[in-house]
């Protein structure tokens, strides 16, 4: 039987991993294409402050803690038990 605690550390890395990809992408469609006044008219600055406030902090924040928990987890020598 696997480590669950190994597990659910790369499940978490690859929520983290996930959530910093979308919230990046997230950000780029909210942003104008075309860096003029009209352009940006048309943004939504609540949602891109949702993005930038809340979103990519909470992705960076989790895929960060996950790969030191791996970090943790391998550099104190734990083995996996099959």
């Amino acid at each position: 039987m696997r480590n669950r605690w190994l597990v659910a550390l790369w499940v978490v890395s690859g929520v983290g991993v996930v959530a910093s990809i979308g919230g990046a992408f997230a950000l780029v469609e909210a942003l104008p294409r075309s860096r003029t006044e009209a352009g940006y008219a048309g943004v939504d600055w609540a949602w891109v402050n949702i993005i930038q406030v809340l979103w990519l902090p909470a992705a960076v924040t989790v895929l960060v803690s996950a790969g030191l928990g791996l970090l943790v987890y391998y550099a104190a020598g734990f083995r996996t038990r099959t």
